[in-house]
């Protein structure tokens, strides 16, 4: 969620709510977020595929 609002305040649809460093700004929009998004979504592949092996837990 936060990585759309992001977006959108660097689309110019609305203003930010205070100054930026719009060099961090962009480097954490389409750097960190998107490595963020990827590695969530392996963890929570990860986690899933582990739940489906059918091993009873000790």
């Amino acid at each position: 969620m936060l990585t759309g609002a992001q977006a959108v305040v660097e689309a110019g649809a609305i203003g930010a709510s205070e100054p930026r460093d719009e060099k961090a700004f962009r480097w954490h929009l389409c750097l960190w977020d998107p490595w963020f998004l990827v590695w969530g979504l392996l963890l929570g592949a990860a986690t899933r595929g582990a739940g489906r092996l059918g091993r009873p837990v000790r």
